[in-house]
């Protein structure tokens, strides 16, 4: 009687278990790979809640709305947002490309900022939009 394998049924459950092992590995990385890009997105959505609040809630730019002036305070507030906020929110990897600002034409006193936000990590743009009243 035979005791043992034979060495083709050994490499038969090498081979079998080098699949397996291979297909985790991979699964495992696809996995990492998309926790990063879920991470990212969730960093995106953090900056601009804090950019569009921000915005809303500075009386300095809402008493500057429809004032020649206010040109020059949204240039000093992206560079604010910039150096100060942004770097001491722990959100070193990203910037505020741009930061216009325009009236919407139908109705008086709504103006529309836009924000560009770039992720320097990924090299990716995010575009939102903030509606802000003089009422």
């Amino acid at each position: 009687m035979k005791r043992g394998f034979s060495l083709i049924e050994v490499l038969l459950v090498l081979a079998i278990l080098s699949i397996f092992m291979s297909s985790g590995i991979f699964l495992t990385l696809k996995y990492k790979e998309l926790s990063g890009s879920i991470s990212r997105t969730s960093e995106v959505e953090a900056i601009m809640k804090l950019v569009e609040n921000h915005l809303r809630h500075n009386s300095n730019l809402r008493d500057l709305l429809g004032k020649d002036n206010l040109g020059s305070f949204v240039a000093s507030l992206k560079e604010n947002l910039n150096t100060n906020y942004l770097p001491l929110s722990g959100f070193d990897s990203f910037e505020i490309d741009s930061l216009s600002y325009e009236e919407v034409q139908e109705y008086s006193g709504l103006y529309r900022f836009t924000v560009t936000l770039h992720d320097k990590a990924t090299n990716k743009e995010v575009r939102r939009y903030v509606l802000i009243s003089t009422l």
